[in-house]
């Protein structure tokens, strides 16, 4: 049009506002490098460093709750019962996802461990493109519903936490805590009780509770030279079934996990990276 001129956005580009934009980028860096106080960050929650301090770790064991979560509802990357799951963003539409604190958490405002939760679920099917900032909008996009509870009281732990994802053809739960001061603990999968470690290489095996099960699965990896780090197995309450969750030391390739499914025992296996 003869009468509209277009120009860049020129707002902040006074001397003035040139000089108030430095002083705030100096002073959210310095509260950063002194306090821990994270301000207006694209990636981060923003939080005070006081803050900070108390849910550093709930905020590490919140993301590695989603991620884990995330796998089992949405990925193809395991094989029996949960394959019901489709893999991809759209078997996440409509999934409900209820988060329960239970326990006392001293009043500490827990809304970004929600925030972690929903990232490292989310992260299952976007990838690096969720983040602290844009997490809560991207699964309301994707018409996923986050509810948040509060029990006051935790029946196993001083504090707990509970994921629960709900779809049309699954539904799984994950819950967490921490031991000690920051040592972050996944405690149940589904209808497995354990004490797992959230980091690193994760193998997540259903297994027949029969003999020779755990030796047969061990021998697979040891054949394709893969160290196993870490072991913990859970049982379901029939006896049935174990849920074996193995740390390794490097990956394990979709050939190798084909090799282990093929075992007579296993019943689905499911490779995580946390």
């Amino acid at each position: 049009l003869d009468n509209v001129i277009c120009t860049p956005h020129l707002g902040a580009s006074t001397f003035e506002a040139q000089t108030n934009v430095a002083v705030a980028v100096a002073e959210q860096i310095a509260a950063f490098l002194t306090t821990g106080t994270i301000l207006n960050a694209v990636n981060a929650p923003s939080v005070s460093g006081e803050l900070l301090a108390q849910i550093g770790p709930l905020l590490t064991l919140g993301d590695r709750m989603g991620c884990l979560a995330g796998n089992l509802a949405f990925s193809g990357g395991h094989a029996g019962a949960g394959e019901a799951c489709a893999a991809g963003a759209k078997a996440a539409a409509g999934h409900e996802v209820v988060i329960e604190y239970s326990g006392d958490f001293k009043g500490v405002n827990l809304s970004p461990v929600t925030t972690a939760i929903v990232k490292g679920l989310l992260a299952v099917i976007v990838k690096d493109d969720v983040n602290f900032v844009n997490a809560g909008i991207m699964a309301k996009d994707r018409g996923i519903t986050v509810t948040e509870k509060a029990l006051p009281e935790s029946l196993d732990y001083i504090q707990m936490i509970t994921l629960k994802v709900d779809g049309k053809n699954c539904s799984h739960v994950v819950s967490g805590t921490i031991f000690g001061k920051a040592e972050a603990r996944i405690v149940r999968i589904d209808d497995f009780r354990l004490e797992m470690i959230p980091h690193g290489h994760i193998l997540l095996i259903q297994n027949q509770d029969k003999p020779g099960a755990i030796g047969a699965i061990g021998s697979t990896l040891g054949a394709a030279g893969l160290n196993i780090a870490r072991m913990q197995v859970g049982q379901d309450k029939t006896g049935q079934r174990n849920v074996i969750v193995m740390e390794t030391d490097t990956a394990v390739s979709d050939q190798v996990a084909a090799k282990l499914k093929g075992l007579d025992v296993v019943k689905s296996v499911l490779s995580v990276e946390l």
